[in-house]
């Protein structure tokens, strides 16, 4: 009889089972348990699960059965064996782009398992899709309210929610009141109109020029009004000064006066005048000897600017004056001039300037 229950067992559901069990008067011994049906099977002690790692566990909502211990896992059934389903921790859940979570507002949420299923995640905060700006780091990208600017936003001026009042600007984080600058060619005081277009303009002075011209009536920048304007005096700040229409060089009153560091005008034009400082005075693209303009002029001591390159003029100094490594009549530039001979004494550096001083 009892061979007939084992048998039977392996076939038969729970119920069917544990009558014949009862009816063997034999209980209900299996020889094994098949894996995926093993909580069908009720017992009465560990024994009765025959091992293979199974034991006899209760419910508490129901009777015992046979299970073997697994880490639990969410999907409805007691995978642990410790008489509670699904009774797994509250997992971490973020939805948000990689690298977010932890900074700014954004963090992890959490989810529970109910009825063998992960449910919905509560908690999180993801980026906002733009930044506000409230001190906080809205979108999560490690930086706080970067997309606005303090120092010139009238919303913003300073900081955050800091709007200036009407009729005033943000300037360097502080509302102000602008002044139009009426020859700078921007709106500075942010009403719309620029230089003499603007109402504050009249009279204020404007380009071409600072000294000479100011914003009519008729919004129009135009010379003072004075019947004899005084020369042009400054020569490198590019303005008509005496209303003539000619601005520095092109203006005659120019004429031999500095029209900045190393340059002078001459002829109605910028001519380069320090041929030694390594720099194009004059804006022409040619640079000390190099400009026509230095054709004669020393260029250092003992150096003259000839043919378009430095020359050796002093062949008495021992001197390389030109830089081009020959010093006195080593230098072809000396032949001919004038030189010291070895162990003192005037003489002519020859054609064959290698031979020296003769």
């Amino acid at each position: 009889m009892r061979a007939t229950t084992l048998r039977i067992a392996h076939l038969l559901p729970a119920l069917v089972l544990c009558t014949l069990a009862a009816w063997a008067a034999s209980g209900c011994i299996l020889d094994k348990l098949p894996d995926d049906d093993a909580p069908n099977y009720p017992c009465t002690s560990t024994a009765d699960c025959r091992g293979d790692g199974f034991v006899c566990v209760a419910l508490a909502t129901g009777p015992t059965f046979c299970c073997r211990p697994e880490p639990e896992v969410c999907d409805g059934r007691d995978n642990d064996c410790n008489g509670k389903v699904d009774d797994v921790p509250e997992q971490k859940c973020y939805s948000g782009p990689a690298g977010t979570a932890g900074k700014g507002i954004c963090k992890e949420g959490s989810r529970t398992c109910d009825d063998g299923k992960w449910g919905e995640c509560f908690g999180e905060e993801t980026p906002s899709s733009r930044e506000n700006c409230n001190g906080f780091d809205d979108d999560c990208d490690g930086q706080t309210d970067e997309d606005f600017d303090f120092n010139n936003s009238t919303e913003h001026c300073g900081k955050c929610g800091n709007a200036c009042a009407p009729g005033m600007w943000c300037t360097d984080g502080e509302c102000t009141k602008s002044v139009e600058n009426c020859s700078d060619g921007k709106d500075n005081d942010r009403d719309g109109a620029t230089d003499c277009a603007d109402s504050d303009c009249p009279g204020q002075p404007c380009k071409p020029s600072p000294t000479a011209f100011t914003c009519d009536a008729q919004q129009q920048c135009s010379c003072h009004g004075v019947v004899s304007p005084p020369p042009e005096t400054t020569c490198d700040d590019h303005y008509d000064d005496d209303c003539d229409g000619a601005i520095d060089c092109d203006d005659s009153d120019c004429q031999d006066k500095s029209c900045g560091v190393g340059c002078v005008c001459k002829d109605l034009k910028r001519t380069e005048s320090s041929c030694e400082n390594f720099t194009d005075d004059d804006g022409d693209g040619a640079t000390d000897c190099a400009d026509p303009d230095c054709d004669g002029a020393a260029c250092t001591d003992g150096c003259k600017c000839a043919n378009l390159k430095k020359t050796e003029v002093d062949c008495t100094d021992g001197r390389d004056n030109d830089g081009d490594s020959k010093r006195d009549c080593v230098d072809e530039d000396c032949a001919g001039k004038a030189c010291t001979k070895i162990g003192g004494g005037a003489g002519t550096c020859t054609e064959r300037s290698s031979i020296g001083c003769k």
